[in-house]
């Protein structure tokens, strides 16, 4: 897979590019990947070239989906993983728009490293199955590699707790803005005070010199 980011810039590209392209959005792009690989077709064309910036992200989700045609049984918990990885994407990405560029969303865009990691863990557990052809031939240890998934689902529930995190982080950097701008308002206040008080007290001086 070719390498990809999960940061402030893939976002703001991420952005552009649904605005630009509405016919291939992110979850568009899936939807015809899963198709390709349902009707046993190569997808790769169907991923955009750059700018586009989740063509890595794209390619590692379609391990996934690669492996869900492998376990039957798991098929349908594997495809709608894979959804939700998207759909998570997506809807940081919303909320990364109406935060805007302040202190604590910038903390929060720079805490996303750890939530590629595990992205990329998860589908690089997908593709080792995939070249391991044995154990899909030979039907066996399909329950332990079900439950791996399980287990491997439930580690991955921490990435859409982010989106929570992304919005009090707006909301932090909104009291901090609003905060901001009584302090200068005061702090004008204040001079402009200082300087009426000065100017009253050099006219007083004057009169009664």
């Amino acid at each position: 897979c070719e390498k990809w980011e999960l940061d402030g810039e893939f976002f703001s590209t991420l952005s552009k590019w649904t605005l630009e392209h509405p016919e291939s959005t992110l979850d568009r792009v899936l939807e015809r990947v899963d198709r390709a690989i349902e009707n046993g077709k190569d997808y790769m064309e169907l991923i955009p070239d750059t700018p586009f910036p989740a063509r890595g992200l794209i390619q590692a989700v379609a391990q996934l989906i690669q492996l869900s045609a492998k376990i039957s049984r798991a098929q349908r918990e594997i495809r709608d993983f894979s959804l939700k990885i998207i759909n998570w994407v997506n809807r940081v990405k919303e909320s990364f728009e109406k935060a805007g560029n302040g202190q604590f969303t910038n903390i929060t865009r720079n805490n996303l490293a750890d939530m590629r990691g595990l992205i990329d863990e998860i589908c690089g557990w997908a593709s080792e199955r995939l070249k391991d052809n044995r154990w899909s031939i030979l039907n066996t240890n399909i329950e332990d590699e079900i439950r791996d998934f399980e287990a491997r689902l439930n580690d991955a529930e921490k990435l859409f707790h982010v989106q929570s995190l992304v919005v009090v982080s707006g909301g932090l950097d909104a009291i901090l803005q609003f905060l901001a701008a009584i302090f200068q308002l005061l702090f004008i206040s204040q001079s402009i005070l200082t300087g009426a008080l000065e100017r009253l007290h050099e006219t007083q001086e004057k009169h009664f010199v």
